[in-house]
This record gives C-alpha cells, structure tokens and sequence, in this order.
C-alpha cells in the first residue's frame, strides 16, 4: 500500500470516527432535551402549595418531602430553586416556598 493511500484510509477511518461520535452525543443531547421536557411536565401538572421552611430544612429534604414520582430529587431540588427564585441553599425559617403538594391518600 502506498503513503498515499494508506493516507486516505486513514483519514477515512478518522471522518467515520468522528461522525460516530458526533452522531452518538447527538442522540445524547436529544434524550437528555426529552427527559426534561418530561420532567418539566410532570412537575408543571402537580398542584402546587406553599410550605414555609423551619429550622435546619433544606431545600434537599423539602424535595424529597414533596417527592414527584418520576421525578428525580436533584431535578426537583433544581426545579425548586428555579420555580422559588432562589439563588442560595440557605433557607430562612419562615421562608416561603411554593412546592408540589404532596398526596397523603391514607389506606383505611
């Protein structure tokens, strides 16, 4: 085989790879703008309350208090700063906050 050819496979071979690769972090990207869309679905057809935080809560317990199913808690935790303007971890007691509410169906 010629450097030449030898060459143009190899060139080939590295313009398949890198379409692979883009072609793999496309589908990538595409799944993970699906699922938060989904997600943005799920929480924006909850009911919604206002809970006010107590000492020691954090915005991770609150999320996990007020679970969505099908919801993780980090993606909650992360619609929670965003739904309640938050820009800090640290709650204030009394600091109201607009939730998800949460289903308490008691079996009889």
């Amino acid at each position: 085989m010629s450097a030449l050819s030898h060459r143009h496979t190899s060139s080939q071979l590295m313009a398949c790879v890198v379409m692979v690769v883009a072609a793999v972090l496309f589908a990538h990207a595409a799944s993970e703008v699906a699922h938060v869309r989904h997600t943005r679905g799920l929480l924006s057809a909850q009911p919604l309350e206002v809970v006010h935080a107590q000492e020691g809560d954090t915005i991770w317990n609150i999320a996990c208090i007020h679970h969505v199913e099908g919801v993780s808690t980090y993606e909650l935790v992360t619609w929670l700063y965003d739904r309640n303007d938050l820009s800090s971890s640290c709650l204030t007691p009394g600091q109201p906050l607009l939730v998800p509410t949460v289903d308490v169906t008691l079996e009889p």
